[in-house]
């Protein structure tokens, strides 16, 4: 018999009201779905925000690193006999007391860094640091050395925004070199000697950095309608949105000292911290020691020796973002991890056992390839596997701490007294990325375990089902 016309409207309604719920659920499962913006909207705004905060940030960190290794530029230019930085571990020591500084600061730096907000607090230490650069220009012994590197700098979702971050860095530190060149050939200009006018014109730079960031940069996101042509109150509302989803969890969390140390017993978070001291052990060592390894084990003239420093942080900067584009298409981390780790072996492998200037120049390649595109990987590694505001504040820190740690082994492992071969601290920087491959390892097997878990009997991982970790 066939169907009334009142039952056909209301198998009709029916319909409507169970397809039209589910529609609205699979729209809010969707990782795009927005319900303001269309995806293209997403992205202009994402790009929107893209244009205006990498370029300030990545100077502002590029510039850093700059000030941290020109005292390697500034050593073969004439510091290291002018300050007798030749005699015994004086160079290495005037490196630890710096990074000594580095590390203590980390933890409160991230305590404050949230209240103060980026604007504020991270063009404030650049145009300081810029000014304690210029200032190292006064010590005439090795005492005042150490005094100055008592100061402090720490500047700092997706891969690919990382990648783009240290790209920038790598970018502006692989012209430290030219830079300092050019800048000592302003020796004897109102008495200076050539390797104090390297600081007094890079820590200008750094100065002019930091005022470019204080323009660029906002304060907190929620006041970012009020920075210059920035972001509507209704972009904003998107960019709180689009952030709660892919956090799983309230941003803006009130402080606690509490919620702040917790994290300091889960175990993933020093596993990655001590993968990433292995790594700046590497990155530092070789920032801080390349320019003299030119020039005293391969035998470059000093002009040479600043000029091939740039070629090698290029090389790296296009294979981090490389890096960056695959990691994110395929959400893995861990593979870059291991090929960079592998890198780095066969780089110093080449650089100590191979009698060859060139082939050895050519190991520095896959040296600051592996260890800087590291450093990237990780930090968005452990930004995927984490979750809270605070959590991450804490693990920031304690991975930057720990980078500080590395660079204060990079300083004692590559002791002056070893030159020109440097045998002891390559041999460190080997155990560091065998380390590296052991921590990544055991950190994936875990990860697995754990998804498989959360898929098979509902365990919950960092306090919410729908977690897994990335690999």
């Amino acid at each position: 018999m066939a169907a009334t016309s009142q039952e056909k409207d209301a198998e009709s309604v029916q319909h409507m009201e169970t397809s039209i719920p589910q529609k609205l659920e699979a729209q809010e499962e969707d990782p795009n779905y927005d319900p303001v913006y269309s995806y293209k909207q997403q992205r202009r705004i994402i790009r929107k925000i893209d244009l205006r905060l990498l370029p300030a940030l990545g100077l502002m960190f590029g510039i850093s690193i700059v000030d941290r290794v020109n005292i390697g530029n500034a050593m073969i230019a004439g510091m290291r006999e002018d300050l007798q930085l030749n005699v015994g571990t004086r160079y290495s020591v005037a490196l630890l007391v710096f990074f000594g500084s580095y590390v203590l600061c980390m933890w409160p730096s991230a305590m404050i860094f949230p209240k103060l907000g980026p604007r504020v607090y991270l063009s404030g230490i650049t145009i300081s640091w810029g000014i304690v650069t210029i200032v190292s220009l006064l010590p005439v012994t090795h005492e005042t050395l150490l005094l100055t590197s008592l100061q402090v700098i720490r500047i700092h979702e997706m891969y690919k925004r990382y990648s783009v971050f240290y790209l920038i860095h790598n970018l502006v530190g692989a012209f430290a070199g030219l830079l300092a060149f050019g800048f000592m050939q302003m020796g004897g200009l109102q008495g200076h000697a050539p390797w104090r006018w390297i600081f007094i014109m890079e820590g200008l730079l750094t100065c002019l950095i930091g005022v470019f960031g204080h323009i660029a940069l906002v304060g907190h996101r929620k006041d970012a309608h009020k920075a210059w042509k920035f972001l509507s109150p209704s972009e904003i509302d998107f960019v709180n949105r689009h952030i709660s989803k892919d956090a799983g969890a309230q941003q803006d969390e009130p402080f606690s000292f509490g919620a702040f140390f917790k994290t300091a017993l889960d175990p993933i978070v020093w596993a990655y911290s001590l993968m990433f001291c292995c790594t700046t052990t590497v990155s530092y060592a070789i920032a801080f020691f390349l320019p003299i390894i030119l020039r005293d084990y391969l035998k470059f003239s000093l002009g040479a020796a600043q000029a091939l420093v740039t070629p090698p942080y290029i090389l790296a900067s296009i294979t981090m973002y490389v890096q960056g584009w695959l990691s994110d298409k395929y959400r893995l981390r861990s593979p870059i991890v291991v090929v960079n780790c592998l890198a780095a072996i066969l780089g110093f492998c080449l650089l100590a056992w191979v009698p060859s200037p060139g082939v050895q120049y050519l190991g520095t390649f896959f040296i600051l390839s592996g260890s800087q595109s590291t450093m990237a990987t990780l930090m968005a590694w452990q930004t995927n596997n984490v979750r809270g505001q605070w959590k991450r504040s804490f693990c920031s820190a304690s991975l930057v701490s720990f980078g500080g740690i590395g660079g204060v082994m990079g300083a004692l492992v590559f002791r002056s007294q070893d030159a020109p071969e440097y045998y002891p601290g390559i041999y460190t920087a080997l155990v560091c990325q065998g380390v590296n491959l052991v921590i990544v390892t055991v950190l994936v097997l875990y990860f697995k375990r754990a998804n498989r878990q959360a898929d098979a009997n509902g365990r919950i991982i960092e306090g919410l089902a729908s977690f897994r970790y990335t690999l």
